[in-house]
């Protein structure tokens, strides 16, 4: 065993979700976690069918109508140089001098620095480039499970720290 971290060790997560008019729905992933509803941003100006009914994450989420659509993500586990470099990236002095960690700041950088690769395409079905600006660009919610699995991951194999 090695005591050295494996850049080349990663793993994968593939999230799910459908989207209706201003809603997205992340499905469920193998193992059951994860069912939740944010507005979405507006991908079009084409305006939404206007439901009858109020619209609920359980209705999206099981209207077969509904396309299903998916990321597959590979991230790469941190070595101790990245767990640092992102820890004091996402760190800044408040106003009184004392350091602090921007949470947002810190999910930012662990999306940029450990994801190794993914499966988006543009509407032209190119791939879709890995860089600050592309995650920025992220709908919050997909960001927000993306961390979240990293997290769960990073826990399970015993990681300490803000990891």
């Amino acid at each position: 065993m090695s005591i050295f971290a494996n850049k080349d060790l990663t793993f994968d997560t593939t999230l799910r979700w459908k989207t209706f008019g201003s809603v997205i729905v992340i499905l469920p992933d193998d193992k059951g976690n994860e069912t939740a509803a944010a507005p979405a941003a507006e991908a079009s100006a084409v305006p939404a069918p206007v439901p009858v009914a109020p619209v609920t994450a359980a209705a999206v989420a099981e209207d077969p109508k509904i396309p299903v659509e998916s990321v597959t993500v590979k991230f790469r586990y941190p070595s101790y140089l990245d767990e640092r470099a992102i820890t004091r990236g996402a760190t800044q002095p408040d106003q009184n001098g004392i350091p602090v960690v921007n949470i947002l700041t810190l999910q930012n950088l662990m999306l940029s620095v450990l994801i190794k690769e993914w499966d988006l395409k543009d509407g032209k079905s190119n791939a879709v480039p890995i860089n600050d600006v592309t995650i920025g660009d992220l709908h919050p919610m997909i960001a927000r499970v993306l961390v979240a699995r990293l997290y769960g991951e990073m826990a399970s194999k015993g990681s300490i720290g803000l990891f």
